[in-house]
């Protein structure tokens, strides 16, 4: 993967590049639609091939590692620019898959409420750290949550943080919510990270 995110449009400019986070995002929609679930994630020193990456886990087997392409490999095939790649192992993944088949449940028939948080903690968090918290905090009513942005400045947040920015959404199967009730959803998630991550909300 490398390159833009998006072709050049006269209002977007296609100007984000890809990065280990849409990387991730694509791999993680892989394991979701494999129904794998439960694994761990490690930094990994550098292997000649990625530097720097992340290796994912179940127990002792590594399902997959990702990252930049290093500088080595990139010169040696001529390349100018970042790339970013993912190494699966097939036969474990296919190994992970559940065994018991595939449940369902109704389309939900009433909206979907979004609300983003944008988090500033240290750079060693990790998100399946945040995406834990939020689903141990709330159970019945989170329905997903995607991280699409991460911003680090020494100059605007300090030395060693970072700013997540995420996405909640929040539904009941039996009713419309309303702005109280996930208004109280979101302060018990704030509270969690606060307490729990060190968190600092910028608002």
């Amino acid at each position: 993967m490398t390159g833009r995110r998006e072709p050049d449009h006269w209002l977007k400019g296609g100007r984000e590049e890809n990065d280990l986070y849409t990387l991730k995002a694509e791999v993680t929609a892989i394991l979701r639609m494999l129904r794998i679930q439960g694994w761990q994630e490690q930094p990994v020193a550098e292997d000649g091939a990625l530097s720097p990456g992340v290796s994912w886990r179940r127990g002792p087997n590594e399902l997959l590692r990702m990252g930049a392409v290093s500088g080595e490999v990139l010169e040696a095939l001529d390349i100018d620019r970042a790339v970013w790649a993912a190494d699966l192992d097939w036969d474990l993944l296919l190994q992970a898959i559940p065994g018991k088949d595939l449940e369902t449940t109704p389309l939900n028939r009433f909206p979907t409420v979004r609300r983003d948080l944008a988090l500033v903690v240290d750079s060693q968090v990790l998100w399946r750290d945040i995406e834990a918290l939020a689903r141990k905090t709330e159970k019945r009513l989170l329905q997903g949550i995607d991280l699409f942005d991460v911003f680090e400045s020494a100059e605007h947040l300090g030395e060693g943080k970072k700013s997540c920015a995420v996405a909640f959404r929040f539904a009941d199967s039996a009713k419309t919510l309303t702005d109280e009730e996930v208004d109280a959803v979101m302060e018990r998630l704030i509270a969690g990270y606060e307490q729990k991550l060190g968190a600092l909300i910028r608002r």
